[in-house]
């Protein structure tokens, strides 16, 4: 499990454009809206094992492992990797970008606690976030805006159509 370092700086879907697409001219449910707009984010981004906006996390891995990765991509920067109180040079360790996730992996077997922190998500503006994506946000956020109750169900058919061919398979 990742730990969230520093968060995303921004949503993909803005509270002024969700009340839009939700026809909302009063600001009484705004705080809701926020909310529904980080749930989607976080829904989207665990459906397509995709981050969307750029944030810093943190994985920790036990000794005897020879890497490490957050479950999410890609892995856009490679901030530090320790083991125990060592923080490992650049020539210790390297990048695996590949199937099934982005993994931050050693050179030689960690001896000790293993502490990887990586800034993951290419996009830093919401404006570098695909037009689907905010789609499918949007779509889920109006799912739940206006049916305020817990069911057995996916996300809307149309919203998960619109991410499956940005969906990292894993």
């Amino acid at each position: 499990m990742a730990t969230v370092i520093t968060p995303p700086a921004f949503e993909p879907v803005t509270v002024q454009e969700a009340k839009r697409w939700l026809r909302v001219d009063h600001s009484e449910d705004d705080a809701l809206i926020g909310s529904l707009i980080r749930a989607a984010r976080e829904w989207v981004e665990h459906y397509t094992n995709t981050a969307f906006a750029q944030r810093t996390l943190e994985v920790t891995g036990y000794r005897m492992v020879y890497g490490a990765g957050p479950g999410i991509g890609p892995i856009e920067e490679v901030v530090s990797v320790t083991v125990g109180d060592t923080t490992l040079a650049p020539a210790d360790y390297y990048l695996s970008q590949t199937y099934p996730y982005d993994t931050v992996l050693l050179h030689a077997r960690a001896t000790d606690v293993l502490t990887v922190r990586v800034k993951v998500g290419e996009a830093t503006v919401a404006d570098d976030v695909p037009d689907v994506v905010k789609v499918a946000m949007q779509l889920i956020i109006t799912e739940n805006y206006e049916k305020r109750t817990d069911r057995i169900r996916k996300m809307p058919t149309a919203a998960e159509n619109l991410l499956n061919p940005v969906r990292r398979w894993v």
